[in-house]
């Protein structure tokens, strides 16, 4: 999205921890990353809030974007993992 010229508010990329130990150390900075959203969503109007996937984070922030009226896009990317063969050998959701 950075790449296509969107203005990112914050990249939380780098906040996909896997582990507690690493989930436990990364939540000062989720915390805070959170709250300065939810402000902003807040603050001013906006015509679109645009989450790509880390439900973890998003469906938190998905929810504050609706009781502030603004329209949430939820964009996951498809996984190889989330497909497979079917019966009929053709590759199919799964």
């Amino acid at each position: 999205m950075a790449g296509a010229g969107v203005t990112l508010r914050q990249d939380v990329s780098r906040l996909g921890v896997v582990g507690f130990v690493e989930v436990v150390a990364c939540l000062p900075t989720l915390w805070r990353t959170y709250r300065d959203l939810r402000s902003r969503l807040r603050e001013a109007r906006h015509d679109l809030c645009v989450l790509i996937d880390y439900p973890g984070f998003n469906l938190f922030l998905a929810r504050e974007a609706r009781r502030a009226g603004v329209p949430v896009l939820y964009f996951v990317s498809p996984q190889v993992w989330a497909w497979r063969r079917g019966a009929s050998g053709r590759w199919r959701a799964g």
